[in-house]
């Protein structure tokens, strides 16, 4: 065999292989998106000395991708929240806590990077009818991101936008520019009017703008490449709107650990989980 030849199918040959082992990668360090959700079906037990006035953080991951390094850090940038407001803070990966009783003592839920269809119907609708009538939920990252597809109120109600994809090629975080579009909103009071952050940037096939959405921040598009995950000159990633009696603030910042120990997001985060639960 020819040298040339043998170098092309050894060319051809590794190109090949390159998905299987990229695939075999994923599966190592995300084996829970290759099993079907796990529902839960026993509640957890809560503190007897919880007030009705609580924060529950819900970070379940079944069946979706897990930011296992930024649902650590948001829980840590959560603590640091609890500590200075004396709030309760109950943290869980138990979907099975979406029932009326145990949700009747929560003021707002923040789901960090909760990815996945881990809630049973009755579950879901429990959430549905608790937000529907006065409670707060406050999203982060990933619990925006296509895992949620199939709950069709969640992602036309709640995040109010079919997710599409984020950034990955030509590079996965770049650094961007962003606008903040209302200052008056007491979660993005204290932003800049441009400022920029590096990010995994997420698009979404609709505009939340279009959904009755309150846009607060939107990204810059001519300041990075966003490949295939663009929405062209209107890009929001945070925003707000009611739901019945409810409120609902969802970010799309938080990929990397870094962005719990920024000062203006911190204080964003801070600011929407006391707007959604009515908690100042």
């Amino acid at each position: 065999m020819k040298k040339g030849l043998k170098i092309s199918l050894w060319l051809l040959g590794f190109l090949l292989a390159l998905p299987l082992c990229g695939i075999v990668a994923f599966w190592l360090f995300q084996p829970q998106m290759f099993e079907e959700p796990i529902i839960d079906t026993l509640p957890p037990t809560l503190p007897a000395s919880i007030t009705d006035n609580a924060v529950l953080v819900y970070s379940k991951t079944s069946g979706g991708f897990r930011h296992d390094w930024s649902i650590d850090a948001a829980n840590s940038m959560l603590e640091r929240f609890a500590d200075k407001h004396d709030w309760q803070v109950f943290y869980t990966e138990n979907a099975a806590i979406f029932n009326q009783h145990q949700l009747a003592h929560f003021a707002v839920v923040v789901w960090n990077n909760a990815t996945g269809a881990g809630l049973s119907e009755q579950q879901r609708l429990s959430f549905q009818q608790w937000l529907e009538a006065g409670g707060g939920y406050v999203g982060i990252h990933a619990a925006g991101d296509g895992s949620h597809e199939s709950w069709d109120w969640y992602t036309n109600e709640v995040i109010k936008a079919p997710y599409n994809q984020h950034t990955f090629f030509p590079e996965h975080t770049p650094e961007a520019s962003l606008t903040t579009e209302n200052q008056q909103h007491p979660a993005t009071a204290h932003l800049p009017e441009v400022w920029s952050i590096t990010e995994e940037w997420y698009a979404w096939k609709k505009n939340p703008r279009d959904a009755g959405a309150t846009i607060l921040v939107t990204v810059d598009e001519n300041s990075y490449t966003p490949g295939a995950a663009t929405m062209g000159d209107d890009h929001p990633v945070v925003w707000s709107h009611s739901l019945g009696k409810g409120r609902v603030f969802y970010s799309a910042f938080g990929h990397w650990e870094a962005a719990y120990e920024d000062a203006l997001l911190a204080a964003m985060m801070e600011q929407g989980i006391i707007w959604a639960g009515r908690l100042d």
